[in-house]
């Protein structure tokens, strides 16, 4: 295979490239950072033609300007990147720059002959590594978890491509006839072979990155209660087992709060599922923010909630739930008009000795139950001989209680 046989497979390559991962973007909708990446490809295959064409008819501007969309392939990459990162965010001001900047040598060095067309290819390499190292880098700094392997694959194939660049800025200096693309020698073609792989690699890699986030989604989507955004009863149910043992193994204890929204249905009846779901959602808001990031909040069925507190004793467990019946009692959600308010009752329980999740839960309900037959709005412990505390008389509180 001569090396016009091996660009013009690149440039199949690039098409074939851009089509897959603009159809996938299609397919795939919320994933702008797929479309960047298929105009990348496409621009890519652009400027190889223009390359090309201008190495082999010595047209020196056409190869000036097959170079500068190479370059522009580089910069929408690293702005699909950047979407992918940090959905909204963009990196295009850095790169319009630098291709500015670059477009501009290029054409200085032109009207300057031989050498300066030497100067133009090796600020072109430079140019385009350049551009990639700002896309490896924001790939290293993606920390979820989840897409790690995925992104840090990509930036390793993108790595490699920006060393490929650089390779060949510092060649084209000391081995003139490696200025045109179509030099005939073993280290162009191997070049060129080299960024071929890596091409068709990233491709797989964007296409892995994307799989990977929607994988994450549909898992998180499966563990949240779809109204209120906190956990739902399922995933509860997988986590906090494996919160228990490592309680146990740290020898700190655990706590549950079992808790239900009084008369919740007389809320409902009175202004509709609408607004018993909107006091669901500011009830799960305010559980969450009123308690520690390691701390799990859940719906657990209805207008019932459940709140995991690790390392918290019986004791201050019962304080976190006072501050929390509080807060709900306090709590006012606007709703068509109408000011609404909701009192919640409360069951504690602390991890015994020898306690599964269901022996744990049968007690905090059975707390909950206690609190709710005592009147509603109040705090209790499982324990028989504890008595429930007596809340504050508020006025003027709208409340269904």
């Amino acid at each position: 295979m001569d090396l016009r046989t091996l660009l013009f497979a690149n440039l199949v390559l690039q098409v074939s490239c851009a089509l897959g991962l603009s159809f996938m973007g299609r397919r795939v909708p919320g994933f702008r950072g797929l479309s960047w990446f298929a105009i990348a490809y496409t621009c890519a295959a652009v400027g190889i033609m223009g390359v090309v064409q201008g190495d082999a008819y010595h047209f020196g501007w056409l190869a000036v300007a097959g170079r500068c969309i190479v370059l522009l392939s580089a910069v929408l990459l690293t702005q699909g990147v950047a979407e992918y990162s940090l959905p909204g965010s963009s990196a295009l001001g850095w790169g319009w720059f630098l291709l500015a900047v670059c477009g501009a040598s290029e054409v200085y060095f032109l009207v300057h002959g031989p050498a300066g067309a030497v100067s133009g290819v090796v600020a072109f390499c430079v140019a385009f590594a350049a551009q990639i190292t700002i896309a490896v880098m924001l790939l290293y700094a993606h920390d979820q978890a989840a897409e790690r392997a995925a992104c840090r694959f990509a930036a390793v194939l993108l790595s490699l491509i920006a060393a490929l660049f650089l390779i060949r800025a510092l060649s084209v200096p000391v081995r003139l006839n490696a200025v045109t693309l179509l030099s005939a020698d073993a280290m162009r073609f191997s070049g060129v072979a080299i960024y071929m792989l890596l091409s068709v690699a990233l491709a797989f890699a964007f296409v892995w990155m994307v799989t990977a986030r929607l994988r994450h989604q549909l898992e998180t989507q499966a563990r949240m209660d779809a109204l209120t955004g906190v956990l739902n009863r399922g995933a509860l149910e997988i986590v906090v087992a494996g919160e228990m043992a490592a309680c146990r193994a740290r020898s700190v204890p655990l706590t549950v709060l079992a808790l239900d929204l009084d008369r919740f249905k007389n809320l409902n009846d009175q202004f509709g599922h609408g607004a018993g779901d909107a006091m669901l959602v500011a009830a799960a808001r305010l559980l969450s923010r009123s308690v520690r990031d390691t701390d799990m909040v859940a719906r657990f069925g209805g207008e019932e909630f459940i709140v995991v507190l690790s390392g918290r004793t019986a004791a201050r467990g019962f304080e976190i739930a006072e501050r929390l019946r509080e807060r709900i009692a306090a709590l006012e959600v606007v709703y068509e008009g109408h000011s609404l308010g909701v009192t919640a009752s409360f069951g504690v329980s602390t991890m015994r000795t020898g306690d599964g999740w269901n022996d744990l839960l049968r007690r905090a309900d059975r707390g909950l139950y206690r609190a709710k037959q005592a009147g509603r709005n109040r705090v209790s412990l499982d324990e028989p001989e504890a008595e429930p505390v007596h809340p504050p008389h508020l006025p003027g509180q709208p409340s269904f209680t």
